[in-house]
């Protein structure tokens, strides 16, 4: 049976008024009457023997309520004392659905992200007298690779609720290859996942712009200045999400098509796997070669992504084969250094 508002909540009102210890063996007049009390309007007894009798035999609606009649204390009452439909609002499919979900969450959001929903899941599944897969040992239907724990994460709900909020955040903040610290004070717009780390996106006080950090590089707890919000460059935040491999864009770089050949072996690769929503197939098994485009803002991990791949891919981006060509003479001159391993 399709089950509506008003019904679930008589329901409800029927299940706390049986389960009620306080006032056991509740006659149908007394339910009757809590139920018009509670939601303001009267109820025939034909309408609430019904409710009753859905939640004793609806297979369907899934509560298979015990509920007995006393002759002798006129009045209902449930044969299982600690019975209560709020400790199984779910049917076996409905808790194997949730299963699935918690898979894919566990799967695709990191362990570390859903901490605070792990925990929830597990109330739930011990209150239906369950238990998780990993209890039982079981082998899980989905799994995805999940990087080692990293440090920073222990920012990602305060950070979460400064944006929600519309809070200014500030902290100390590492920049690895300058080797130096910095005391940013952040309106934060978005925390944003690339590559299993996590960023805060926000308006930089101090540069008036738009800046990003990353969230295992800030080494103190986080503080919240009493500074009035600014957004006005929230929308800028959209160009990180659609217009970007990666989340460090080159300075004053505008959008623009950036058109690169692969190998056969990394084109059929590139085709079934995007790098990004833009790319295009330009030409294909050209002379054993691939032609591709995408229209981005250059970043680093573009450029990087193109290092890594070499030489199975040469872009034709200027920029982003200068800063290619600056990546390949810094790894040529450090492996010539043997001092770094004494």
């Amino acid at each position: 049976m399709p089950l509506n508002k008003e019904a679930y909540i008589r329901y409800k009102i029927i299940d706390g008024c049986i389960a009620n210890k306080q006032k056991p063996y509740p006659s149908m007049e007394e339910i009757m009457n809590v139920c018009e009390v509670k939601l303001g309007k009267s109820f025939t007894v034909s309408t609430l023997q019904k409710d009753i009798k859905a939640m004793k035999e609806d297979e369907a609606l899934g509560f298979l309520a015990p509920i007995k009649f006393s002759k002798s204390k006129n009045g209902y009452y449930y044969s299982d004392s600690n019975y209560s439909i709020n400790t199984i609002p779910l049917q076996e499919e409905e808790i194997e659905a949730l299963k699935d979900a918690n898979d894919l969450l566990q799967a695709f959001g990191g362990k570390q992200l859903n901490e605070a929903y792990n925990q929830a899941y597990i109330k739930l599944m011990d209150a239906l007298d369950t238990h998780k897969k990993e209890k039982t040992n079981e082998t899980p239907h989905i799994y995805s690779e999940q990087p080692p724990p990293h440090s920073g994460f222990q920012h990602f709900y305060p950070i979460l609720d400064a944006i929600k909020n519309k809070r200014v955040i500030q902290f100390d903040h590492v920049n690895y290859h300058k080797n130096d610290l910095t005391e940013p004070v952040v309106h934060p717009y978005q925390l944003i996942e690339f590559n299993h780390y996590w960023y805060v996106i926000g308006y930089s006080q101090e540069r008036k712009a738009i800046r990003v950090f990353g969230l295992d590089r800030i080494v103190t707890e986080i503080t919240f200045p009493d500074i009035p919000f600014n957004d006005s460059k929230i929308k800028e935040v959209k160009k990180y999400n659609q217009d970007m491999y990666g989340v460090f864009p080159y300075e004053n770089e505008k959008k623009q098509v950036v058109v690169f050949v692969t190998t056969q072996f990394l084109g059929y690769f590139i085709e079934t796997h995007p790098i990004h929503a833009s790319q295009r197939t330009l030409k294909s098994n050209l002379k054993d070669r691939s032609k591709f485009s995408i229209e981005v803002i250059p970043t680093l991990e573009l450029t990087r992504w193109f290092f890594s791949n070499a030489p199975d891919v040469v872009v034709q981006n200027p920029l982003i084969r200068r800063e290619i060509k600056k990546m390949a003479t810094s790894a040529f001159e450090r492996s010539y250094l043997p001092s770094l391993f004494t």
